[in-house]
């Protein structure tokens, strides 16, 4: 038994191999957004009713990816340095720690999302909608 299109197999392998580093990539952005969020979170507190509906919109965000993170963000020391690139140019100072996977510096990565359950206005409103 022959194989109708030889080809296909090398096809497939491409295809697989994009997926993979789409995966990849996608996850990274999503790390880097929530990260940013984290990092916002606490400046929208200071620009009254357009803060609040931002933070409501990220705490309703932290709800959707709870599950998928466990509770909390952990950033490698690289996607600590995306984050910081990113935040550095809206004059947002973050310091991702250094390489190792010291618990000082992980914890420097590393973004709680019960954290954010004691914050006013947002959090009460998110987390008592599904509940």
């Amino acid at each position: 038994m022959s194989i109708q299109y030889p080809y296909s197999v090398g096809k497939v392998h491409k295809i697989f191999r994009f997926e993979t580093v789409f995966h990849d990539s996608a996850s990274a952005c999503t790390k880097l957004t929530l990260g940013l969020g984290f990092l916002f979170n606490h400046q929208w507190a200071d620009m009254r009713y357009t803060g609040q509906s931002k933070q409501v919109a990220f705490q309703k965000r932290l709800q959707r990816w709870q599950g998928e993170y466990k509770g909390q963000l952990v950033l490698t020391h690289e996607e600590g340095l995306m984050l910081r690139d990113a935040a550095a140019v809206v004059n947002i100072p973050y310091d991702p720690g250094e390489p190792e996977d010291t618990p000082e510096n992980v914890k420097k990565r590393t973004f709680v999302f019960a954290d954010f359950e004691g914050m006013p206005v947002s959090t009460a409103n998110a987390v008592d909608a599904v509940k």
